[in-house]
């Protein structure tokens, strides 16, 4: 009987863990207003409506500046509004009238676009769609006659939250600015301006 506790005192005795916890989940919230730079590739083309000529291509650097804002409407879909200016260094050779040299300019571009996108982890894959406007500098001979064009743009971009306030993004964007009259010494032709954009960019959320 004397030798019973001392067995029971020697027999290991059971311990108690506390359960672990999981790290809880990072949550990356997009909703806000933001303002940023871009800068990439132009390829445009100044196409008129005018047989026997064949207008003026190219690419060229374009850069500028964009604000827009974001709403989280779940935690991963998310919708928005973004507006952007750019300069562009787009000065091609071309004809615009048949048999006479010329030259076409694309001083800037502007656009205000719908934004809608998924958020997966710290990035959001986007669509985007809206108005677009050109400004354009066309020279046959020794005519030349400026328009601002107005058309549409369509696009897809893929964007990181790099800091909670801080995101960077690679887009594209393909405008079709429309068409406008040019008058060239009494010769009126229709020229139509679009364009191919490849840009990145960083912005700052507030």
């Amino acid at each position: 009987m004397v030798a019973a506790p001392a067995l029971a005192a020697d027999l290991p005795q059971e311990t108690y863990s506390a359960p672990i916890q999981p790290a809880p989940v990072q949550v990356y919230d997009w909703t806000g207003i933001y303002l940023g730079l871009h800068a990439g590739w132009i390829g445009g083309d100044v196409d008129p409506d005018f047989t026997g000529t064949d207008g003026a291509d190219g690419s060229a650097f374009t850069g500028g500046f964009h604000a827009g804002a974001n709403y989280m409407v779940t935690p991963q879909f998310l919708v928005g509004i973004e507006g952007d200016v750019d300069g562009t260094s787009f000065d091609q050779d071309g004809t615009f009238q048949p048999g006479v040299a010329g030259n076409a300019n694309i001083n800037w571009t502007s656009s205000i676009r719908g934004r809608a996108g998924f958020a997966f982890d710290r990035f959001l894959a986007y669509g985007t769609g809206g108005v677009a406007f050109a400004d354009v500098d066309v020279t046959s001979g020794a005519f030349k006659e400026s328009n601002t064009h107005t058309g549409w743009t369509v696009g897809a971009g893929l964007e990181g939250m790099i800091t909670p306030n801080v995101t960077a993004r690679l887009e594209y964007l393909y405008a079709d600015y429309g068409s406008q009259d040019y008058t060239f010494g009494g010769t009126t032709t229709d020229i139509d301006v679009t364009s191919n954009v490849v840009r990145a960019g960083i912005s700052y959320k507030f």
